[in-house]
């Protein structure tokens, strides 16, 4: 189980049941303010945690036959098992802007980079 994993668990906890579309728009709002996961990862996440017994899944008979997600007991038993576990290795932050800034860099040019950047979101 990776870090995706648990994301795709615990925003599903929070939304269930919802969709990978859902759990994207999600996870732009809260988790990818601090952790960042390709869009497209979200999605063959929830297809293989499904395999897994992690997630079960519906599927729409009309329409856009959207896939919807819910937490299965042995996936609400892995989200609890892993909230309860201390990380391996301590907390290490490693961005480039604050470096820069720590070596005199003007912080108006990153400013603006960084928020540009979070528009892209």
């Amino acid at each position: 189980m990776s870090e995706t994993s648990f994301i795709v668990l615990g925003l599903l906890e929070r939304l269930e049941p919802a969709t990978p579309y859902d759990l994207k728009q999600m996870a732009q709002l809260s988790t990818f303010n601090f952790w960042s996961v390709p869009h497209t990862q979200i999605y063959t996440e929830c297809a293989r945690l499904t395999e897994a017994g992690m997630l079960s899944e519906e599927r729409e008979l009309a329409g856009r036959r959207r896939r919807i997600y819910r937490l299965t007991p042995a996936g609400r038993s892995e989200l609890d098992g892993w909230r309860a576990t201390l990380p391996a290795a301590p907390y290490q932050l490693r961005d480039p802007a604050t470096l820069r800034l720590f070596f005199g860099a003007e912080p108006g040019p990153l400013a603006k980079h960084e928020v540009a950047g979070s528009r892209s979101w």
